[in-house]
């Protein structure tokens, strides 16, 4: 993403956004709901399902099971899954970005805003 804001032209404001412990407090009900608006099959959505609640064991070996929230960081499918949850805001970041004046990139749950506008207002 970096290279991405080095290529803005004329921004005066920037503001970065790191998405609170977002891996591990999305709700498995919200995914599966996304991805079914999209995908009609169950055994696929099945798949999804079985990757989100599947036990973890963790380095001192007891194993950690949430069957509600939660996205295993570092697992190939994250960052897919992650995508797809943070797509709509993307699409609203997109339809702002073509009044002019904004910028916008993402990279997973990070996000940065550049604005032409050079006070505070303009960035939020």
């Amino acid at each position: 993403m970096f290279q991405e804001i080095k290529s803005w032209q004329g921004i005066k404001r920037v503001v970065h956004a790191d998405v609170l412990r977002c891996f591990d407090t999305v709700r498995h009900k919200l995914v599966l709901d996304l991805l079914s608006e999209q995908i009609d099959d169950p055994f696929f959505l099945d798949l999804v399902h079985r990757f989100l609640t599947t036990p973890i064991e963790t380095a001192n070996g007891t194993d950690f099971t949430n069957t509600e929230v939660g996205i295993v960081q570092g697992a190939v499918l994250s960052p897919a899954l992650m995508n797809i949850i943070i797509h709509p805001l993307d699409l609203f970041a997109t339809e702002l970005c073509k009044r002019g004046g904004t910028y916008y990139g993402r990279y997973c749950d990070d996000i940065s805003i550049g604005t032409k506008g050079n006070n505070d207002a303009a960035a939020h």
